[in-house]
């Protein structure tokens, strides 16, 4: 749902970007959910901006009143509060954010955990990984790449069990490689945080145009909403791993694409 909200002079049509965002899973979900929350705290915090803004045109275009009258009870209707609600909003969108960039890096399995009585299973996962350690350097990289591409899955998995000193990798081989896995086995979940992060961007950018206007009218200045973008690290932070995960979910499409043609 959309409404019109006008502050002085200017107005915007404030649009549901994030609540149209569609999660994949239900942990997600729930993380989803709380991020459309923060934003209608926010959508509220603007709606009772434009009734303050409207009640100090009220006052200013009352005939009844004069100069000073106007300038006094336009003085009391002003409410700075007003703005740092908006300020404190931003911030529980900038943490959302942040909730959701830790669910994405601490969450999201790169692999499933054999269960405790499949000893075939590990005795599987420890010849694997002697065997790859026995490869010289230039091979143990080239068998990195194809497991990258999705290829050699079971001694990606065995890899990604064990600790990295017994398999010849270093740690951060060893997380790239976890991180390609994560990233093409969960593209569901990276297409729609990625959707989110967008929609979040949009929906801020609406919200700081209000709180741009209203500030200039009790204020008197007259600031650009462009030039005063909230500065959102944790949001800036889920941007760029989701977009470094989306990439190599792209990449790795293409290759298989490629190989079934």
């Amino acid at each position: 749902m959309s409404y019109e909200i006008k502050i002085g002079k200017h107005s915007i049509m404030l649009n549901n970007y994030v609540g149209s965002v569609t999660a994949p899973n239900t942990q997600i979900g729930v993380l989803f959910k709380g991020m459309s929350d923060a934003f209608v705290g926010l959508r509220t915090v603007a709606q009772q901006a434009e009734a303050e803004a409207d009640l100090m045109d009220a006052i200013r275009n009352d005939p009844d009143l004069n100069e000073q009258a106007k300038n006094r009870r336009t003085s009391e209707a002003r409410n700075p509060d007003t703005l740092r609600r908006f300020s404190r909003g931003i911030a529980v969108v900038n943490e959302q954010a942040g909730n959701i960039l830790d669910y994405l890096q601490n969450k999201l399995a790169p692999v499933k955990p054999l269960a405790a009585e499949d000893i075939q299973g590990f005795l599987r996962d420890s010849e694997m990984r002697q065997a790859f350690a026995r490869l010289d350097r230039l091979s143990r990289e080239k068998m990195l790449v194809s497991m990258h591409g999705g290829k050699h899955s079971e001694l990606g998995d065995a890899l990604l069990r064990g600790h990295p000193i017994c398999s010849g990798v270093d740690t951060e081989q060893l997380k790239r490689l976890a991180f390609s896995r994560i990233s093409a086995d969960n593209a569901p979940v990276i297409n729609a945080v990625d959707e989110l992060v967008s929609a979040v961007k949009k929906d801020t950018l609406q919200l700081t145009a209000i709180r741009t206007w209203y500030a200039n009218l009790i204020f008197g200045s007259s600031d650009d909403p462009a030039d005063v973008i909230p500065r959102m690290t944790s949001l800036d932070a889920l941007a760029d791993y989701v977009g470094s995960m989306k990439k190599i979910s792209l990449r790795q499409g293409k290759e298989d694409e490629q190989q079934a043609a």
